[in-house]
């Protein structure tokens, strides 16, 4: 399954899911990516998507609490996040050296083991 298939097949099951209403700002980034669509233009001068471009979300620092509705969903499940993490911290296995690669700056080699991630989902 290529990339974009897979994107397509993750957009259909979410819409099976929650409904098109619920997926309505992300719908068209996930189609751009995957090549249905042309990606949208950021109307940034200094923000150029690599990946998926969602319009309308705030291009900031920092993002206010009141920006996202889906904060009160994360912080509600943050327990639940840190028990999943620390059973990974436990178990010690699955987390590698992050790699963003030379071309953006961090690499295995420079980080010095310092960043180390489990991927959730990785390719």
């Amino acid at each position: 399954m290529t990339v974009e298939e897979h994107l397509l097949s993750v957009l259909e099951i979410a819409r099976k899911k929650y409904g098109s209403d619920a997926l309505r700002r992300i719908e068209s980034p996930i189609r751009a990516a995957a090549g249905l669509e042309p990606m949208a233009e950021t109307g940034e001068t200094l923000r150029y998507p690599e990946g998926i471009f969602v319009p309308g979300l705030k291009s900031a620092a920092w993002h206010s609490r009141d920006w996202i509705p889906d904060v009160a969903l994360l912080e509600a499940s943050a327990p639940d996040m840190r028990a999943e993490l620390e059973m990974l911290l436990k178990r010690g296995a699955g987390f590698q050296p992050f790699d963003e690669g030379e071309d953006y700056g961090f690499t295995p080699e420079n980080i010095q083991g310092q960043w180390n991630v489990f991927y959730v989902f990785l390719g």
